[in-house]
């Protein structure tokens, strides 16, 4: 018999004042004894618990570590001949806009910047030129966002009053 239905079988028991003998299991009634909303909050936590690491399991993987990783980006910024595989990296409105709205709505906040949607968007000289729009007759200012397209460098965040 389960360790909980002993428990509660001995609870009812005390309530009902029978003895072991007397207990007709039949006519129990059910007391829960964790409540749901204990129940709810393990549920949720094991839920939670493992989404914690952004699905990452490196129990069974070869690192290469951040020492080594420290030595790359250092050879990488001394080497004065090193050209990327690519010209520019971000090549498309869609992919511009992603990059920026992730850094925008951590420094401004999600609704804000969302209200500024549709987003101008301009490719000038390599550079993408990112700013918000009001609606017309309205008072107030907007993000204006400059980063480099070959890297995703940010020039400059701003946002008008």
């Amino acid at each position: 018999m389960m360790p909980w239905k002993i428990c509660w079988m001995k609870k009812q028991r005390k309530e009902s004042g029978t003895s072991d003998q007397e207990l007709d299991l039949n006519n129990l009634k059910m007391k829960p004894i964790v409540s749901l909303k204990f129940f709810f909050r393990v549920l949720s936590l094991s839920i939670l618990f493992p989404l914690t690491s952004c699905g990452q399991d490196f129990s069974d993987r070869i690192l290469l570590g951040k020492g080594y990783a420290r030595k790359s980006v250092k050879a990488t910024l001394g080497d004065k001949n090193y050209k990327p595989f690519y010209d520019t990296l971000i090549k498309d409105k869609e992919t511009a806009i992603a990059v920026v709205e992730p850094i925008l709505f951590k420094i401004y906040g999600k609704k804000t910047i969302a209200d500024e949607r549709p987003y101008e968007c301009y490719l000038i000289d390599g550079f993408w030129f990112i700013s918000g729009t009001l609606p017309r007759n309205s008072v107030g200012g907007t993000f204006e966002v400059i980063f480099d397209s070959k890297n995703g460098r940010v020039l400059k965040i701003i946002h008008g009053k």
